[in-house]
């Protein structure tokens, strides 16, 4: 996705990983507000309870903002990433991708390349992204072609 947008929207990108233990940060206060209110809350029936309770979760300042989303908001990165080389980086080590505390991406659509670093002192690493020749779309597939069906929660005992 970084690689997406940085070469369609033309910004440099940068996205840095949190080390384990130490997550704290705005998103886990937020999620544990709306946690408070939720128990707040008898029972919610509906998608647009949920927003609301949301929206009013916050008993002090500014309420929080809610985008709603359908299915037509979340789109396939699944061919972008099949055409990239996401394996070995320039000098033939192979990426550990689970020890990747930073990536970096170049607005430059001609560059497709990825810096990464395995700690944040170090110097960067470069992987080249494009794996072929093979030019891929910058229009992105939606994620789902269909309607997903709702499961029934009602079960015959």
């Amino acid at each position: 996705m970084f690689s997406y947008v940085s070469r369609v929207l033309e910004l440099d990108t940068t996205h840095r990983f949190f080390q384990k233990g130490h997550r704290q940060n705005e998103g886990d206060s937020m999620h544990a507000v709306i946690e408070n209110a939720k128990k707040r809350q008898s029972v919610i029936y509906t998608p647009d309870q949920w927003t609301m309770l949301i929206r009013m979760a916050k008993v002090t300042g500014h309420p929080y903002i809610v985008k709603e989303m359908s299915q037509n908001d979340f789109y396939s990165f699944a061919d972008i990433v099949k055409s990239q080389n996401w394996i070995k980086d320039e000098e033939g080590d192979k990426m550990k991708i689970s020890k990747v505390k930073e990536v970096s991406f170049c607005k430059t659509p001609a560059h497709q390349k990825m810096n990464f670093k395995y700690d944040f002192s170090s110097r960067p690493r470069t992987i080249n992204l494009k794996k072929s020749r093979r030019t891929i779309s910058e229009d992105l597939p939606k994620l789902h072609q269909q309607l997903l069906p709702i499961e029934s929660l009602y079960r015959a005992y």
